[in-house]
């Protein structure tokens, strides 16, 4: 039940937003119920052209950093940002 009510927002996330990138993170994707249920929703409320554009990943793992690492990347792609020796999220 979880993936699919997950994969409904991401299914409507993605015919909006059209991302090149999808990750699931958190303790849910480690289980391979939770994994194929979210597949299958996106599979059926998706556009095949969206999905075959966008790469779904999932990891169990999940930390702060990850989030704010993932949140970093959209602005420094937006804003062409170079980053260097220093972390931007310090």
């Amino acid at each position: 039940k979880a993936g699919r009510a997950v994969g409904d927002a991401l299914a409507a996330a993605t015919v909006l937003l059209n991302p090149a990138e999808i990750i699931v993170a958190g303790r849910l994707s480690a289980s391979q119920e939770f994994c194929q249920a979210l597949q299958k929703t996106l599979d059926d409320r998706c556009f095949p052209e969206s999905l075959a554009a966008a790469r779904l990943s999932f990891t169990g793992s999940f930390s702060t950093q990850d989030a704010q690492g993932a949140a970093l990347l959209p602005f420094l792609k937006q804003f062409d940002v170079e980053q260097g020796g220093d972390s931007l999220l310090d």
